[in-house]
C-alpha cells in the first residue's frame, strides 16, 4: 500500500514539472528593408529642443531653352592698330540670350557715338543699339561698352553684328574683315533641381504641473 503511494506521488510531481517546464513564447513582428536594417527609426527630443523635417521635393523634368554661342575669335589689338583701324571690339561674352562686350576707339572729335547693328535674317532686316561712353584709356583712345538682350531667338537664322562709330560727317566700322561678328542659336536643356524643403517643429515648453501646453 505504501510503494502504491509513492508511485502515485512520484507521478504527479512529474507531471506538474512538466507543466511548469511549458513556457509559451510571445509572438513579434519586425519590418525590415532589404539589407535587414529597421525601417523605423525613433529618436526621443526633448521639451524644448526643436525638430527639423525635411520634405522632398517632387521630381521635374528638364526644361528645354534656347541659347546663343558664340562662333568667332576677337584678335588682341594694341592702340596702333585701333588707331588706324579708328574702331575695335577688345572684349565680349553671351549670357543667355544677352550679349555684353567692350569697345574701343579713336578719340578724333568729342561729338561722336558707337552702336551694335545686329539682324538674324541675314540682313533683310536689321537693329541698331546704342553703346555707352565708359571712360578714357588714353588720351586718343575711349572706351564704350553695351549689354543688350538681341530678342526672340530663333534656331533657323545665326545671329550677326557688326559695330559702327559715327561722326559728324564720317563712319568707321569693324565688321569683323568683312565677316562680320556671328552667334549661333541653339537648343540647351537645364535640370530643375529644387532644394529639399524643411521646417523645424519646436515642442511647447511643458506647465508647471507637468502637462504641456498645447
Amino acid at each position: 500500500m505504501c510503494a502504491l503511494v509513492l508511485a502515485l506521488h512520484s507521478l504527479a510531481i512529474k507531471a506538474e514539472t512538466r507543466k511548469t517546464a511549458v513556457v509559451k513564447k510571445k509572438k513579434s513582428v519586425r519590418f525590415t528593408d532589404t539589407v535587414g536594417l529597421p525601417l523605423v527609426q525613433s529618436k526621443e527630443y526633448k521639451d524644448d529642443e526643436s525638430i527639423e523635417i525635411k520634405l522632398p521635393w517632387p521630381s521635374q523634368p528638364s526644361r528645354k531653352y534656347l541659347r546663343l554661342r558664340q562662333i568667332f575669335t576677337i584678335i588682341p589689338s594694341d592702340y596702333n592698330q585701333i588707331i588706324l583701324q579708328k574702331i575695335k571690339l577688345v572684349s565680349f561674352q553671351v549670357l543667355g540670350g544677352t550679349v555684353q562686350g567692350t569697345i574701343h576707339v579713336h578719340n578724333i572729335s568729342f561729338q561722336k557715338s558707337v552702336f551694335l547693328r545686329h539682324t538674324q535674317n541675314n540682313w533683310a532686316t536689321y537693329t541698331d543699339i546704342s553703346c555707352s561712353y565708359s571712360r578714357q584709356i588714353e588720351p586718343t583712345i575711349d572706351q564704350f561698352s553695351f549689354s543688350a538682350n538681341l530678342g526672340p531667338l530663333y534656331l533657323e537664322y545665326a545671329t550677326e553684328f557688326c559695330l559702327c562709330y559715327q561722326l559728324s560727317e564720317s563712319q568707321f566700322w569693324d565688321n569683323n574683315f568683312g565677316k562680320n561678328y556671328k552667334l549661333i542659336c541653339e537648343e540647351s536643356r537645364m535640370e530643375c533641381k529644387p532644394p529639399p524643403r524643411s521646417f523645424s517643429l519646436i515642442q511647447p515648453p511643458a506647465s508647471p504641473g507637468g502637462t504641456p501646453y498645447w
